[in-house]
């Protein structure tokens, strides 16, 4: 008899986890076919129409100063615009800093450079401001501010706070500025390499007035934990959390004062007003900056440019972290930064939203708009966008599309409040690319706000019902469940408001006629016993569903009948799992926007509905072996069909719930506590199906429930670990078939 349930063990759990194989989604994202691409309201890659057009590559070597050749760029470091559209790189390689023309086509001045001496001579400059006819340098290898007059290069003056400020000196900071910004006021904020207390911030005649608007450290419930129980010798000798490095600072157009952060997930950039508050991330949202890694298309993360190994080994994709090493903002508030982890330029909206994406590895092939190694952006006043490359020594010159421009002014106009006249720009980006959620998301709000600025009179509610119906769709479109949520609640409110004398007819009678029809057929039933319940006793289908009703009514009297009067069997247990798969299916098919676990388009709805028979196979295989240790009583066949009737509760409720879902909304808080309600029962269902059918005492069903639960892990475990050794397989033979095939021609 053990040989046999051996054997059924081991064929339920290879069925389990060839289940598993099938059902479970892929985990590698398929790849995209061009370098641009957004992402979508699920954070997964979505290709986008190209934004930027690369016009021309720019080289230092093609220009002359004062009648001799410049020679190349070396390592460029950062890049800004003055007042007049001037680009100014800092040629770090070469000790320099050059002023172009805003066309990039005459050179206009050089400070510094191999022929420089004294003060003037600059050492691995990184950073650069312009303001009030002065030109900051952050001079990193003399661990300086270094300034200059703009109109002719002549050195002024230098900042070494170390020599001044007491503050540095008993903090023990060494002054290594690697990015500078200069306010309207005139005080200096200086990024300071190595050290996590934020930006150095200067007066404007030069005197430290300290640090400034340094980094969170969020609050690390395990490291607090750690220091209760450690000795002071070793809170003595572990290090502090500290914050998270500031690597760039700029002063926008708008005065704000922009950051970007390095090893940090959260909060990369930040918008900073002038007593240091971020007004980009505010409290409740959750804004996502670089590209998520883990999900981006596999060609872009295998040309990753980055060191993705440790003296540990490979790091896994979901521990990269962005490498945000430059900014720009136009005068319009659009945010422009490079990730170095990626090599991809990516642009936001004034709220932090991602635009799109552009650029990408060169990997050594001289495409021009590409990137070796990207590490300075500037944005023109023309709306061009300048890349410096850091590794081919040249700068790229970008056009934005038409789709671009549509988009900047879609987003905009919506940080500005005008969220009705941002819908004709949204609208036209759509005629580009018609599943970009952005422009879905933002129409949909622009219809909401115009809905709800049309007031509350009834002469106004058809118009107000087509905006809201206009508004869902656009919420659907985009993915927003959020949106959705607000917009069919305003349609509810309005359409109950023109349709409540039906609505309450129609409950009335429905009412009535149910309450006729229980009375007359409790008196057929009463006159007619034998006619009717003969049925029942001739066909065990039929006879299924008074069982079912008592399961419901009174769980452990009837599992008691299903396990020892032979009242339950396999065939029943079928039918029921078959049901309430299908149950499954619709249920996912028809139930309300807001409150499905689909996402359309993105999401497949036979591996969301297969994976409701995963749990319910492996639960079955953990229960069957689990009863084996517990000496239960219980065979495979009778695990199989008192786990479905424990499903009772799920098939019963789960049309009533789809129909109720498209009643409700999340903010109501009603269908959330109807499904809590029906897992509940669903889970007290189990419990006492093992109860029963093992022949168990509560505390005993309680632990064989729990090891249940474990050995439905370690069944997982074991499906997970046989899907990549599968995966593993497939790749190794497929590479053995691709090299006969190339050694055959």
């Amino acid at each position: 008899m053990r040989r046999v349930r051996a054997w059924c063990v081991a064929l339920l759990t290879c069925l389990t986890a060839v289940a598993g194989a099938v059902l479970l989604p892929a985990t590698a994202a398929a790849a995209i076919p061009t370098n641009y691409f957004t992402l979508g309201t699920d954070l997964l890659p979505v290709p986008a129409p190209a934004p930027y057009r690369p016009v021309k590559a720019v080289y230092a070597e093609t220009y002359t100063w004062h009648g001799k050749p410049l020679g190349p760029f070396s390592n460029i470091q950062d890049m800004r615009t003055d007042s007049h559209g001037d680009v100014w790189v800092v040629d770090t390689g070469n000790n320099r800093v050059i002023e172009f023309n805003p066309t990039l086509t005459k050179v206009l001045l050089v400070i510094g450079g191999p022929n420089a001496t004294g003060p003037a001579a600059l050492n691995g400059p990184q950073g650069i401001a312009i303001r009030g006819g002065l030109v900051y340098v952050a001079d990193t290898g003399n661990s300086r501010l270094a300034v200059f007059a703009a109109s002719n290069g002549a050195y002024i003056d230098q900042l070494q706070p170390l020599n001044q400020s007491l503050t540095l000196r008993t903090l023990k900071v060494k002054f290594v500025p690697n990015k500078v910004a200069v306010g309207p006021d005139g005080t200096i904020y200086v990024s300071i390499a190595g050290q996590a207390y934020g930006l150095a911030k200067f007066s404007p005649n030069g005197q430290f007035d300290g640090f400034f608007a340094p980094n969170g450290v969020g609050y690390n419930l395990g490291y607090h934990i750690a220091k209760l129980l450690e000795s002071p010798q070793q809170r003595a000798q572990n290090a502090a959390i500290l914050p998270p490095e500031v690597n760039n600072v700029l002063v926008g157009p708008n005065g704000y004062i922009y950051t970007t952060s390095v090893d940090t997930t959260t909060d990369q950039i930040r918008r900073l007003n002038a007593v240091g508050t971020d007004t980009l991330n505010l409290p409740g949202t959750h804004l996502l900056y670089g590209l998520p890694v883990s999900s981006l298309p596999q060609y872009v993360f295998q040309n990753l440019n980055t060191q993705v190994t440790s003296s540990s080994g490979p790091i896994a994709a979901n521990a990269l972290q962005p490498l945000l090493v430059s900014i720009a903002v136009n005068n319009q508030g659009i945010i422009t930064v490079i990730d170095q982890l990626t090599d991809y330029v990516m642009q936001y909206s004034p709220d932090g939203r991602l635009l799109y994406t552009w650029g990408g590895l060169d990997n050594g092939n001289g495409i021009l708009g590409l990137f070796e190694q990207p590490t300075a952006v500037v944005a023109l006043p023309n709306g061009e966008i300048v890349v410096a490359d850091g590794l081919e020594n040249n700068l790229t010159v970008f056009k934005p599309t038409q789709f671009a421009l549509d988009v900047q002014k879609g987003a905009v106009d919506y940080h500005a409040g005008l969220y009705q006249q941002a819908i004709k720009p949204w609208t036209a980006a759509l005629h580009y690319d018609s599943n970009y959620d952005l422009a879905h998301d933002e129409i949909g709000q622009g219809l909401l706000s115009e809905g709800e600025g049309l007031g509350s009179t009834p002469a106004v509610y058809t118009a107000q019902l087509a905006m809201f119906s206009r508004a869902i769709r656009q919420f659907y479109l985009a993915g927003d469940k959020v949106g959705f949520g607000q917009a069919f609640s305003w349609y509810r409110h309005i359409w109950m408001r023109l349709n409540f004398t039906w609505v309450f007819l129609t409950v009335l009678g429905a009412w009535l006629v149910l309450w006729l029809l229980n009375k007359y057929l409790r008196a057929y039933l009463r006159e007619h016993p034998i006619e009717f319940y003969g049925a029942w006793v001739r066909n065990q289908f039929v006879r299924m569903w008074p069982m079912a009703w008592r399961v419901l009514r009174h769980p452990a009297e009837a599992f008691f009948q299903l396990k020892y009067e032979n009242q339950g069997t396999l065939y029943q247990g079928l039918v029921l799992i078959a049901l309430a798969f299908i149950l499954q299916v619709l249920r996912l098919t028809w139930t309300n926007f807001d409150f499905s676990p689909l996402v359309p388009g993105r999401t497949n709805l036979v591996v969301n509905a297969g994976q409701f028979l995963l749990p319910l196979a492996t639960w079955i295989a953990a229960n069957f072996m689990v009863g084996d240790m517990y000496d239960g009583e219980a065979d495979l066949s009778e695990i199989i069909y008192g786990s479905a009737y424990a499903l009772l509760p799920f098939i019963t409720m789960a049309m009533p719930l789809t129909i109720l879902s498209h009643t409700f909304v999340p903010s109501d808080g009603f269908y959330p506590a109807f499904v809590l309600m029906q897992k509940l029962w669903v889970l007290y269902m189990f419990f006492t199906q093992v109860r029963i059918f093992h022949n168990l005492e509560w505390n005993q069903a309680f632990k064989a429930s729990l090891v249940t639960v474990v050995g439905i892990g370690v069944l997982w475990t074991m499906m997970a670990i046989g899907i990549g050794l599968g995966e593993q397989v497939y790749s190794f033979v497929t590479q053995i078939i691709q090299e006969i095939i190339l050694l055959r021609s």
